[in-house]
């Protein structure tokens, strides 16, 4: 059957189906359109971009946990560096006595060795970081190499000056190896005695 749609001024138009509704509205409502999807070459881009974003993620993680580990280590190396200038620091030095005294060689190192050429005495000592260790784990242990140089000063040779370097020597594991760092301290000591005359 065909009927005739009229517009409001009464004129006939084209004629009008009853069987053609169905895919009209098929094609005002966009159900009969084709749908659009992702493609297989889309979707494997966009896994490997997202999995690229999530390694940097992870690594960053990875690498700021090292850092702060490694940030714990070198605080308890400098503070094992500056026991031992503390410990350098706190002995008698006053050459008015007689005889002479110096507790500075009197310091509990090993290996000690003095060269008189460069007026310079050293030893060494090993300790234990101050550092978490686990349940079973064995202590980070690390080596203090410790030199005592006489010095004086160019315009006056009765003013004495010590300077005192501790080097800490402690390791890092690092993907399973040991890696090596160094602190180093260093400070100047004059003698005890207050008495003008001395110079």
């Amino acid at each position: 059957m065909q009927f005739h749609l009229k517009d409001s001024a009464g004129r006939t138009g084209r004629p009008y189906l009853a069987a053609a509704e169905p895919a009209r509205r098929q094609k005002l409502t966009g159900t009969g359109r084709k749908k659009g999807a992702f493609t297989l070459v889309e979707v494997v881009i966009s896994m490997a971009i997202v999995a690229l974003v999530f390694a940097g993620i992870i690594n960053a993680y990875i690498q700021t946990g090292l850092r702060l580990e490694w940030t714990g280590y070198s605080l308890a190396a400098q503070s094992l560096a500056l026991e031992t200038i503390e410990q350098a620091r706190s002995t008698l030095w006053d050459p008015t006595q007689y005889p002479p005294v110096n507790e500075i060689y009197s310091l509990n190192l090993m290996g000690t060795a003095t060269n008189a050429t460069t007026a310079t005495w050293t030893g060494y000592a090993y300790n234990t970081l101050d550092v978490p260790v686990p349940t079973g784990g064995t202590p980070v242990l690390a080596t203090n190499y410790v030199s005592v140089q006489m010095s004086y000063v160019s315009t006056n040779v009765n003013v004495q000056m010590e300077i005192v370097t501790v080097q800490t020597v402690w390791p890092f594991i690092r993907y399973g190896n040991n890696v090596y760092f160094t602190n180093t301290i260093a400070t100047i000591i004059t003698p005890d005695n207050r008495n003008a005359s001395d110079f």
